[in-house]
């Protein structure tokens, strides 16, 4: 596919033919894996004592660390905020899902990495927690070959979340040396016309994110796995089912198993009495 051209806010078609869409944008639940969860903690604190002169006339510094200079006591330190967690790592896309670049120019392949982050909203004042964004964004950065730290496309999953979420996850972590990740993401992107609608959640199926387009995270799931085999299987979701859903459930239905044999029971003595009357009539 050639030159793309962008109809409506949400839709490309191609440029040859703009009267049909050829990828839309949709609500999508994606996951990603984890393996190696970083947790760090942090706080802000200051000094509860009225210098009469510069702090660093108080001190002097040595090759271990830093005490007071000639007898003065230690100046306190209280912390001006409670301790904030952040956790941070690369993750692997789910099985059978590709991402891809998309822009005016077309669909390309996108082989960068994918980095986690997930901070409190108390700490993100600037990047998480706003109305339009309640829950952090997608980013999709394009690379720079003259940066030395950004020279290759990256996609950075900005997770925020209340802070004492955060901290029940980060303590998880911390209780269980070598647990993982598994972190569900529900976020708008873009997928072909045509296969989206027949797309099944075995099947494999591409994804297409606007670089340098911030996505908001509209819902969120975290689960701490020991390892890879225990990721949580991925539910049915309504969202990800798109119109294909059914009215009608399809989960079975379980009934009391001695209720079934007794009803059972009784149709088989009421059948052989009627073979009997049939043969003996």
């Amino acid at each position: 596919m050639g030159k793309l051209v962008k109809i409506k806010s949400t839709q490309y078609a191609e440029e040859a033919d703009q009267q049909k869409a050829a990828y839309v944008a949709i609500p999508r639940n994606v996951w990603f894996y984890a393996k190696e969860p970083l947790v760090r903690t942090s706080l802000s604190g200051k000094e509860d004592s009225n210098l009469s002169g510069q702090p660093w006339d108080y001190f002097q510094a040595s090759k271990e660390h830093f005490e007071p200079y000639g007898h003065r006591e230690v100046l306190s330190f209280t912390s001006g905020t409670d301790l904030l967690h952040t956790i941070s790592s690369k993750v692997a896309l789910e099985e059978n899902r590709v991402i891809m670049k998309l822009s005016e120019d077309g669909a390309h392949p996108f082989d960068g990495s994918i980095h986690l982050s997930i901070r409190a909203v108390e700490a993100d004042k600037h990047g998480g927690g706003t109305q339009k964004s309640p829950h952090g964004t997608v980013w999709l950065a394009l690379g720079d070959p003259e940066s030395h730290d950004f020279n290759s496309d990256a996609l950075y999953l900005n997770l925020t979340l209340e802070a004492v979420r955060l901290d029940r996850v980060a303590e998880e972590l911390i209780a269980r040396p070598g647990a993982a990740l598994s972190v569900r993401l529900k976020f708008s992107l873009y997928q072909d016309q045509g296969a989206h609608r027949f797309a099944e959640y075995w099947m494999r199926q591409t994804f297409l994110l606007e670089p340098d387009f911030q996505t908001p995270i509209v819902e969120y799931e975290v689960t701490v796995v020991d390892d890879e085999s225990e990721k949580p299987e991925p539910p049915c979701l309504e969202d990800d089912a798109d119109e294909q859903q059914s009215p009608v459930s399809l989960a079975p239905v379980i009934v009391d198993n001695s209720l079934v044999s007794q009803r059972l029971n009784w149709v088989i003595g009421l059948l052989a009495l009627l073979v009997l009357l049939v043969l003996f009539k």
